[in-house]
């Protein structure tokens, strides 16, 4: 069946200050019923963003909807919607049960409310690749926050293995980093069992339990280390592994040498797009570079710029204030590590990923690991010309912007060639 390609928030700020909006589900509803009524080019003209239009014309979208119908004879068990919000943009997910099988039904929409991407597809669409096999876990197994999780590994092993601990970025993230068009933690699953190395992933505590984030004491122990550590915890006991690895990614990468001070199952650390530099200075950077593009507005931007230099006197506020929308301990807690004194004392080795096409974590923060890392014998540094913040190349329409992430592309195979290297 043919499929209309279409890509991490941000920073946690965007999912705690926008949510979904209902005119989103009355628009993907408006949507569904023309579909069914045949009004093709009604659809294009009235909610298609010209970024759509540009991949999806008239016949193709009838082509597509034809398709689906004569796979599926009967699309009448509708279930949904299901709404998230991520990176500024609405997703809006729809399941069919039909006698062939199921149908999911996806729409994407950019903070005008514009159709990004749609997608109608079977609901098992990426094969496994042949070599690879997985099995459930729960991460917390007891506590009140059981986690989903996923153990992949090669088919065949021959004495023991490698494993990995995927560690999500900022967001309420699934446990395949699903990010529009991209599953970079999934890619990483896959293509490191091919590579003859295991690992576990895992759902984000804040996707699975996000009420236990309303109120003003949690830090990102709660929301990122504490998980990482009980998912080590699980392979580090299992008879079919031998070294553990942390590998995070974006906030991830900059909780690795937490995670590693919390516990003394990882035997190293890759840090992929991860920084050592403040996290209010990185969402200032960030702020900035979206409005050059067009993509914040002055007042939004004036609204952060206040924001930043409340979070320069952490120390002097309330604690049941908030900085950037999240609490004054979440923050005081990632400012208090000691990362020199880590650094000090530990003696794992470190690889820094980094790739140069990256807009939310910048060669400044690449120079935030080397300037710390100048005297620390067991570090690798890599830099990545072409990759993205997904460690993903693309070249074409809005490069550069939030954008590019609904064109799909999946995690660069050099990428990991050198992290299975690394991990010889």
């Amino acid at each position: 069946m043919k499929r209309i390609h279409n890509g991490w928030l941000i920073l946690l700020v965007f999912l705690l200050l926008v949510a979904c909006s209902v005119s989103t589900t009355e628009k993907a509803d408006d949507i569904i019923a023309k579909l069914f009524d045949e009004e093709y080019e009604v659809i294009v003209d009235s909610y298609f963003a010209d970024e759509l239009k540009e991949r999806l014309t008239v016949d193709e979208l009838r082509e597509q909807w034809e398709t689906i119908h004569q796979v599926h004879s009967h699309l009448e068990n509708q279930q949904g919607p299901k709404v998230s919000h991520n990176n500024q943009h609405d997703i809006v997910e729809y399941l069919y049960d039909t006698e062939q099988g199921t149908v999911k039904m996806r729409m994407i929409f950019d903070e005008s409310k514009q159709l990004t991407s749609l997608n109608f597809s079977d609901e098992v669409i990426v094969q496994m690749p042949e070599g690879v096999m997985e099995e459930e876990v729960t991460v917390g197994e007891g506590n009140e926050f059981e986690l989903g999780g996923t153990i992949t590994v090669p088919s065949e092993i021959e004495g023991k293995i490698p494993v990995v601990v995927i560690v999500h970025g900022s967001g309420p993230n699934n446990r395949d980093g699903e990010m529009l068009e991209l599953t970079p933690y999934r890619d990483i699953a896959w293509g490191l069992a091919e590579r003859g190395i295991a690992s576990i992933r895992y759902d984000k505590r804040t996707l699975i339990y996000p009420e236990a984030f309303m109120n003003q004491d949690f830090t990102w122990y709660e929301e990122t280390v504490d998980d990482a550590v009980l998912a080590a915890e699980i392979v580090s006991s299992d008879d079919r592994f031998d070294q553990v690895y942390l590998v995070g990614h974006s906030l991830g990468g900059m909780a690795g040498p937490v995670i590693l001070s919390e516990s003394d199952r990882f035997d190293g650390f890759i840090s992929l797009a991860g920084s050592l530099r403040s996290f209010s200075d990185i969402i200032m950077d960030q702020f900035e570079y979206l409005h050059q593009t067009g993509h914040v507005p002055e007042e939004q931007l004036e609204r952060i710029r206040v924001e930043y230099e409340k979070s320069k006197k952490l120390h002097e506020l309330d604690g049941g204030e908030t900085v950037f929308g999240l609490p004054v301990t979440y923050l005081n807690t990632m400012e208090d590590f000691r990362y020199e004194a880590f650094f000090e004392e530990s003696k794992k080795p470190i690889f820094i990923v980094q790739g140069e096409d990256d807009y939310q974590v910048t060669f400044k923060d690449y120079q935030s690991w080397q300037e710390a890392l100048e005297n620390y014998e067991p570090v690798t540094f890599q830099l990545y010309p072409g990759l993205n913040h997904f460690f993903v190349h693309y070249e074409g329409p809005h490069k550069g912007t939030p954008n590019e992430y609904g064109y799909g592309g999946s995690f660069s195979e050099d990428v990991l060639d050198d992290m299975a290297r690394w991990m010889e």
